[in-house]
């Protein structure tokens, strides 16, 4: 399967591989499974060219610790569609991997204890780790409740050789624990192999926002890369692979027009500097809908989805460059962090 060598991701029949696609809410899609056409999903996933899926899977419901949702959705069942997707996307040729949703009290735990989290990892690992399309495991999405403590990168490491120990073959997709931007410190890398340097980023957390909305894209364009440029860098002079695996942009009573843009140009830089990509997600519930890449008709896809789509790569892209990310930090250009 998947492996990393410096900073690329390669296959196992040894060529250089650059994984673009979507997420994909297991949880939400399982509260409606009986009525959710999944060849039809796959079917258009096929059609538009994704070759890699980033499936969401909630802690609680997978262990059956919550029971308290409006929504509560059986251990079993869960499990049996989450079975039913992968081997789905397996059929269809689509790659994926698991990204574990907890919520933040269990992140707190496991900062202190990870020997629960590896337990769980494990038998995640060892039902799905024989599809031919599972090429993964992001262990914790954004870990923001304890970001500035150096146990997540130690806890972090006793997870990823814990899935290692079970399933030497998958990738470990690693977030940066900020929400919002990239914080590849001296505390990175982990010491374990086969680890992808994961961070989200959302238009609606950058200083460049304002620039954007008062149309001087070509200085926030500017801005955007050399911000991207300052937080790479160091990881760059290490040599490993780095994706965004959660990103987007919202279609709410905040749109604006200079959305558009910044999709475009985030894509642009993201190429330019042999990021892969993950965007937010393929369909969600009705919280979070203006994100979606299709309107309501399933027919249509929506006009981020349009971007999105036509940005997508070849899963096996030909020779690709290494990262020409320079070695000291882009100065001259303001760039901060907006936290919400």
């Amino acid at each position: 399967m998947f492996h990393t060598e410096g900073e690329y991701i390669i296959n196992e029949a040894g060529r250089t591989v650059k994984l673009t696609g979507a997420g994909f809410d297991a949880s939400m899609i399982a509260q409606k499974y009986a009525a959710w056409n999944r060849d039809y999903h796959s079917d258009l996933m096929v059609q538009k060219g994704v070759k890699s899926i980033r499936i969401f899977i909630c802690y609680g419901w997978w262990t059956g610790e919550y029971t308290d949702y409006s929504f509560p959705i059986d251990r079993d069942v869960y499990r049996s569609c989450i079975d039913r997707m992968i081997a789905d996307f397996s059929e269809k040729g689509i790659y994926c991997w698991i990204n574990m949703e907890g919520s933040y009290a269990k992140q707190q735990e496991w900062s202190l204890d990870s020997s629960n989290w590896i337990s769980v990892l494990q038998e995640i690992a060892l039902r799905y780790k024989d599809y031919p399309n599972m090429i993964g495991i992001e262990p914790q999405n954004e870990p923001n409740d304890w970001c500035w403590e150096d146990r997540y990168y130690t806890r972090v490491q006793e997870v990823a050789h814990g899935i290692h120990e079970v399933a030497p073959n998958l990738l470990i997709f690693v977030d940066t624990p900020i929400h919002g931007w990239v914080n590849f410190d001296a505390n990175f890398p982990i010491a374990e192999p086969n680890v992808v340097y994961c961070y989200h980023m959302y238009y609606r957390w950058q200083s460049v926002v304002e620039t954007y909305r008062a149309g001087n894209f070509a200085q926030a364009k500017a801005a955007l890369e050399a911000g991207l440029v300052n937080s790479l860098y160091w990881l760059k002079e290490q040599g490993y692979p780095v994706m965004d695996t959660e990103f987007g942009v919202g279609r709410d009573e905040e749109f604006h027009p200079a959305f558009d843009v910044f999709l475009q140009d985030y894509f642009n830089i993201m190429k330019k500097y042999g990021i892969h990509w993950n965007y937010f997600h393929w369909d969600n519930d009705d919280r979070i809908a203006s994100y979606d890449l299709w309107l309501e008709d399933w027919i249509t896809p929506s006009p981020q989805g349009e971007i999105v789509f036509a940005n997508l790569e070849s899963l096996i892209p030909g020779p690709m460059h290494a990262l020409s990310i320079t070695s000291t930090p882009v100065t001259g250009i303001p760039f901060t962090i907006r936290r919400i």
